[in-house]
């Protein structure tokens, strides 16, 4: 009996989702943690399992990239917040010759995605193609929840109409300020423009992949894609982790990236985010305080699959943050063994289900 091979990593980045995946990392029996990056200085020189709640492993954590790049490691898991800089940097990782998993630049979840423009994707494909490296980017949603477990529950359908996956969240108790109020808009007048996550495209950018990854599950091709909004004020105050809310301004969002095929809508992505559990009660409930994904195909039979985690500390929200992290974390070993190129679930033996979806004009 031949051993299982073991895999050098190194961390890139240890906020919230980094952490896990550090964590999951060192515990890993296949796996080697040999370097950590790190963007704070106050973590530069610590070990990675102070970082991580783990006992002291021995690695220390650098902020600097060149030296870790150096190491030649099978795999970088990566997981910094997306940026205009974070297609060069994967594509600077994957030129280098190491195998790379992602949690961000969601675009190339699914690079086959017509409807998204494919700069950044030619450019990694370039790059893996000069490292002979490969490149996975999943997490939780855009992700497992909402790519690989819809596709999945259409296999035992006899018929599919339309594909609804929802992320029916309360972000009472994410404490994140620059998301929530910059990028979300909460706390902003219910008049005010768009933020930058709700702006017109963006939202097809991000979640787009997505929506045509999954249509791809069920043999569709689609060929338009809408977006819609809606916000709601806060009716009083709202003190939440990340700050205050005042009356009148935003406290709910609700947002979705619809698929069409030959005018039928097919595949859907929602995102329905309350700062408090009592805002919008007319929209979707979750069926435990901080949220769910809720997965809902109808046809022949129509089905509903309700996701949510449960952590060590038996809390809801920081379990599916995790599951961001694990959902590429346990992904590597298949990456690292991959043919060179960007990687999707249907690579790693994600079946498609063509025939399921027949259109209602042939019903």
């Amino acid at each position: 009996m031949t051993s299982r091979r073991h895999y050098e990593v190194v961390q890139w980045a240890t906020g919230s989702v980094g952490a896990s995946a550090l964590r999951a990392i060192i515990e890993h029996p296949d796996l080697e943690l040999v370097g950590v990056l790190v963007f704070d200085p106050a973590k530069e020189g610590l070990d990675a399992g102070a970082l991580c709640g783990t006992d002291d492993t021995g690695v220390v954590a650098t902020r600097d990239a060149g030296e870790l790049l150096a190491l030649g490691a099978d795999c970088v898991c990566h997981c910094p917040r997306n940026s205009r800089e974070t297609t060069e940097e994967l594509a600077t990782i994957l030129e280098s010759g190491a195998n790379v998993v992602s949690s961000a630049l969601l675009p190339a979840l699914y690079p086959q995605s017509r409807h998204v423009s494919p700069r950044s994707t030619r450019r990694l494909a370039e790059a893996c193609e000069r490292g002979a490296s490969s490149l996975f980017v999943s997490g939780i949603d855009p992700g497992f929840a909402t790519d690989a477990l819809p596709v999945l529950l259409t296999s035992i359908s006899g018929r599919v109409d339309r594909v609804r996956m929802m992320e029916i969240m309360s972000y009472e108790h994410y404490d994140d300020a620059d998301t929530q109020f910059r990028w979300f808009g909460f706390g902003a007048a219910i008049d005010s423009p768009l933020p930058p996550y709700l702006a017109p495209g963006r939202p097809t950018r991000y979640w787009g992949p997505t929506v045509e990854l999954v249509a791809a599950g069920i043999g569709v091709a689609i060929d338009e894609i809408r977006e819609t909004t809606d916000r709601v004020a806060t009716p009083v105050a709202l003190d939440v982790d990340a700050g205050r809310i005042e009356a009148g301004t935003v406290g709910a969002l609700r947002f979705a990236v619809q698929g069409f095929h030959a005018g039928q809508e097919v595949v859907t992505l929602e995102h329905i985010t309350r700062l408090h559990p009592s805002m919008a009660p007319e929209w979707p409930q979750p069926m435990v305080p901080d949220g769910v994904y809720r997965i809902l195909v109808e046809g022949w039979p129509s089905y509903e699959l309700n996701l949510f985690g449960i952590d060590e500390e038996g809390r809801n929200y920081p379990a599916l943050e995790a599951a961001t992290a694990f959902r590429i974390v346990n992904r590597i070993a298949d990456v690292c063994e991959a043919p060179a190129g960007i990687l999707t679930p249907f690579d790693f033996g994600l079946e498609r289900n063509p025939g399921v979806f027949r259109g209602a004009a042939i019903r």
